[in-house]
């Protein structure tokens, strides 16, 4: 696993890291699903955007589509929220194939509602770990729980209690067998300082 170290970079700098670690988790995340599912699930970054919630659900381009959330609270040296999204026809056909499942239900069952916080758990986890391990920032999370619903309602269920000062939204691309969407991971009161708080940046791959 590659390193980055934090102390004294620019701002540039840490955005780079922030994307890059971000990849090697989703990297790290869909080797393992692959080797669980025992067929290969491919995920890659499209971009980050970190900033206030102004335009989340443009950005999500879910505005009025219902979404599945797998969703942790979290404790440490800021209280928030960290989520795995995807709009529910995705989630619901991601999920039957991880299980081999060829039935026409347009409901989750309860064997599928588990392998879904499963994965989100998974990806959740990852990009924590490489969070704490890069920029050594300390944190816990809870149970991850399913929401379900539109964006709006799921961003406030989540935010109940969180003092909202920056927010992160990975978006990335998700293939499975001959199947591609767009999931994305929200991390709401977003951990890591960085100069300009609440202004908006975009991050891509490209050189610094």
């Amino acid at each position: 696993m590659s390193r980055y170290t934090p102390v004294n970079s620019s701002p540039a700098q840490q955005n780079k890291i922030l994307f890059q670690m971000t990849e090697i988790a989703l990297s790290d995340s869909a080797s393992l699903l692959s080797e669980l599912a025992q067929k290969k699930v491919d995920f890659s970054l499209d971009n980050i955007v970190v900033g206030d919630q102004s335009g989340l659900p443009e950005l999500l381009n879910s505005v009025e589509t219902a979404m599945f959330a797998v969703c942790h609270r979290l404790d440490g040296a800021n209280h928030g929220c960290i989520a795995f999204l995807l709009d529910e026809p995705d989630g619901l056909n991601f999920v039957k194939a991880l299980l081999y499942e060829k039935n026409d239900r347009q409901d989750m069952t309860e064997m599928e509602e588990e392998a879904l916080i499963e994965v989100g758990n998974i990806i959740i986890n990852d990009l924590l770990r490489h969070y704490m391990e890069t920029l050594q920032e300390a944190v816990t999370t809870s149970v991850p729980t399913l929401k379900r619903g539109q964006y709006n309602f799921i961003f406030e269920r989540s935010v109940d209690g969180v003092t909202i000062r920056e927010n992160y939204l990975a978006k990335f691309s998700v293939e499975v067998l001959s199947y591609t969407f767009f999931a994305y991971i929200l991390w709401i009161d977003y951990l890591h300082e960085q100069e300009g708080e609440n202004s908006k940046r975009l991050l891509k791959n490209e050189p610094l």
